[in-house]
């Protein structure tokens, strides 16, 4: 599982991701299990010369064995071969179809994504906007990359202690009230609406500077990290918060991410 979060501000946008990854195995001896390990990358960057747009995943692991991370690099060849700026759309639907096409070769089936599919928020800014965009895609399922609100906050994957947090309730208590009242999908949808409205977080991105996103982001999951650790749940979320903000001014910067090293206090 991962937790990623994507807060689209006045002043920039902001990239978080936990670095958790949860891969299920089968052992030589015919039983399964499932290892985490905690130095994973989802906060992706398409290069120096691309330097106003990155990327945030979460889904499916990996693609033929690779991760997104591993894989940047021969996306990012295709984009040094043409054109050396595009617009934050074009970014999406560049990396849609480069992924799309690895999901192809290695011969998944398009029809039954395995663990649902690899998932992507993209970034950045447009040298003619004054805004930052976030685009939306799911490879296989949702190939076409969506435009999300402006002065928004999105969040994907492990999303239960952070729904209930910011909307007040998660899709579990919809459908328990669906089937307690024998309610319609629709009827369901609009207690939803309803519900969510009352009980939400009352948050005004729009008003937020640049410092308030990235504390923003990293409260929703180091949250998570920390209610998982301490309830009887599954700790999909973990290892190290990376971080990084995109402005009109300076581009991707980091503000926190893992460092490789070697033994601690040594």
């Amino acid at each position: 599982m991962s937790l990623t979060v994507v807060v689209n501000g006045p002043e920039g946008v902001v990239l978080a991701a936990d670095t958790r990854v949860t891969v299920p195995f089968q052992r030589p001896r015919g039983d399964s299990a499932v290892a985490s390990f905690d130095n994973a990358t989802k906060v992706l960057t398409f290069g120096e010369e691309h330097a106003w747009v990155g990327a945030v995943t979460y889904g499916l692991a990996t693609i033929g064995g690779r991760t997104a991370h591993s894989l940047m690099p021969e996306f990012e060849v295709q984009l040094d071969s043409g054109q050396a700026e595009y617009s934050v759309a074009e970014y999406a639907s560049l990396l849609s179809e480069f992924f799309m096409g690895r999901w192809d070769e290695s011969g998944l089936p398009r029809d039954r994504p395995h663990g649902g599919g690899m998932t992507f928020m993209v970034a950045g800014y447009d040298a003619s906007k004054p805004y930052g965009e976030a685009w939306h895609f799911t490879i296989p399922g949702a190939p076409d990359p969506r435009l999300r609100p402006h002065f928004h906050i999105t969040w994907g994957g492990d999303t239960y202690i952070t729904s209930r947090l910011i909307n007040g309730l998660d899709s579990r208590m919809s459908r328990t009230l669906q089937e307690r009242f024998g309610l319609s999908d629709e009827e369901r949808d609009e207690l939803e609406q309803d519900l969510q409205r009352q009980f939400q977080l009352s948050l005004s991105i729009e008003n937020l500077a640049l410092q308030e996103c990235v504390d923003l982001a990293i409260f929703i999951i180091r949250t998570t990290i920390t209610a998982q650790a301490l309830a009887v749940m599954e700790r999909g979320v973990g290892g190290i918060i990376e971080v990084a903000t995109i402005t009109r001014m300076d581009g991707f910067r980091w503000v926190q991410r893992k460092e490789i090293h070697g033994e601690r206090g040594v």
